[in-house]
């Protein structure tokens, strides 16, 4: 008998989702009506501001409260609400199987995508999903409801079940995303640890930003590669690509923390340069506690 996959999303997680809207900055490339503003000012659903009146102007769109306080004529204006088009792209190369204090950073990475999808079809919003570290990736392609969610539900299932086992490098994943896609897409969102040659991988995060996607970077790291907390010799096997290593972590921890913070700084800066978010998720965290800090942002909201 086979053993069933892990549930993805608990009901109580479930619940608190429910509770919250995703809502990122930024130009929308969705043509359906639903919750994402593209800050296109015109007659629509969501309130902006006010400009003054000038003679010629619509009439209709008069505030005329501000008119009985102050005796001046004002027009309320507003954000063009349009369908966010968020892509959820999950890293399953072979560094992702790591397990030290927390889950798999696969397991983990994939309860985040599956939280994310919720969120967002929940919404109203067109969802794609791809397991990028495979030459031929498992791709969902944009499509909403609750239908589309099982689907991504199942695909990641499929991955666990699978395991992190690609071998294609994540800037030549992003690279080929980049180059077979169809639609217009407004956000990725990335769940990786990045672990692919900086360089390399600063041009494609690029790249992303050069053809208008926005990128949401969720590094995700096991406090054993984030503090190395071990105090004796330890053998190193190298997930990837290498040679293994018997090192003592207290030797080397104050140079490789120095080498790591900067590598994820060099991350996160590339990838706010044009807007876009990076966030380090912790495997040892909840899920619940990972998403309220993403949901804390100031374009996230709670209902």
């Amino acid at each position: 008998m086979s053993t069933p996959p892990p549930k993805l999303l608990e009901p109580q997680l479930v619940s608190w989702l429910d509770h919250f809207s995703f809502k990122p900055p930024g130009k929308s490339t969705g043509l359906g009506i639903g919750t994402y503003s593209n800050k296109q000012k015109g007659a629509s659903l969501h309130f902006a501001d006010h400009r003054d009146y000038v003679p010629g102007d619509n009439t209709r769109h008069i505030d005329w409260k501000i008119f009985g306080r102050s005796n001046k004529l004002a027009l309320k204006r507003f954000e063009k609400e349009s369908e966010l088009q968020c892509s959820i792209l999950l890293d399953t190369s072979a560094s992702m199987r790591f397990a030290g204090q927390g889950p798999a950073k696969l397991l983990f990475a994939s309860k985040m995508a599956a939280a994310l999808a919720y969120l967002l079809l929940k919404q109203g919003e067109r969802v794609s999903f791809s397991s990028l570290s495979h030459l031929q990736s498992n791709t969902l392609p944009f499509r909403s409801g609750a239908k589309h969610f099982r689907d991504i539900e199942t695909q990641l299932n499929q991955v666990m079940a699978r395991g992190a086992e690609g071998n294609e490098s994540l800037h030549q994943s992003l690279n080929r995303f980049i180059e077979q896609k169809t639609h217009r897409v407004g956000w990725v969102v990335i769940l990786s640890d990045f672990f692919d040659d900086s360089e390399k991988l600063e041009n494609a995060l690029k790249n992303l930003q050069a053809r208008g996607i926005n990128v949401l970077a969720l590094a995700v790291l096991d406090d054993f590669e984030l503090d190395l907390p071990w105090d004796e010799l330890v053998h190193f096997v190298p997930l990837e690509s290498g040679e293994p290593l018997v090192a003592d972590p207290k030797s080397l921890k104050k140079q490789y923390q120095k080498k790591l913070n900067a590598f994820l700084d060099t991350i996160e800066s590339t990838v706010k340069t044009t807007g876009g978010h990076f966030q380090l998720c912790p495997t040892h965290e909840s899920i619940k506690d990972t998403c309220a800090t993403l949901f804390s942002l100031e374009w996230t909201k709670n209902r």
